[in-house]
C-alpha cells in the first residue's frame, strides 16, 4: 500500500489537532496519488501547494495551543515546524525541477516529514499535558490545574 494511513498510535488526545493531523494525510495521500496517476508536475505541483499552505494553518493553531496551555517546550516545537515548511518548501521546488519521481520517494519524503514530526514532537506534548496538566481553553482563556501525582 503506497497511501500513509492514520492510527490511533497517531492520536494527541486533543480532537483539533487530530482532526487538522487526519487532512494532513489526507492531502499528503492526495499528492501520493497526483504522483502514482502521473498528472505531471503541475498536477502534483497543486496539491503540494495545498499540503505547504495547510501545514501554515494546522502549525499556527498547533502552537497557539500550547503557548496558551504554557507548553514547556513551545520554542523548541516552533522551530521544528519552521525547519518543516522550509524542508516541504525545498522539497516542492526540487519536484518541480525533477523529471521523474517515484511514488515511493514521495511517500516515504510525506511520512518522514509528517508521520515521524507527529509521532515524535506532537506525542511529547500529548506526554507533557497527561503528566503535568488538566487544561481547558475556552472563550475566556486557559483554564489549567497540576495533576495530582
Amino acid at each position: 500500500m503506497s497511501e500513509l494511513m492514520w492510527s490511533s498510535k497517531l492520536e494527541t488526545g486533543v480532537p483539533e489537532i487530530d482532526d487538522q493531523h487526519k487532512k494532513l494525510i489526507e492531502i499528503a495521500n492526495n499528492v501520493i496519488a497526483a504522483v502514482r496517476e502521473k498528472l505531471g508536475t503541475l498536477g502534483v505541483d497543486e496539491f503540494v501547494q495545498e499540503l505547504r499552505e495547510y501545514t501554515i494553518v494546522h502549525f499556527r493553531e498547533e502552537e497557539e495551543r500550547m503557548e496558551k496551555l504554557r507548553y514547556p517546550e513551545h520554542g523548541a516545537h516552533h522551530t521544528e515546524h519552521e525547519r518543516l515548511k522550509h524542508q516541504v518548501k525545498l522539497w516542492q521546488r526540487e519536484l518541480y525541477h525533477q523529471e521523474r519521481v517515484t511514488v515511493d520517494e514521495v511517500r516515504e519524503f510525506l511520512r518522514g516529514w509528517l508521520i515521524d514530526h507527529i509521532l515524535q514532537s506532537d506525542m511529547a506534548f500529548k506526554d507533557w499535558l497527561l503528566e503535568n496538566a488538566t487544561c481547558t481553553l475556552s472563550d475566556k482563556g486557559t483554564k489549567c490545574s497540576k495533576s495530582k501525582g
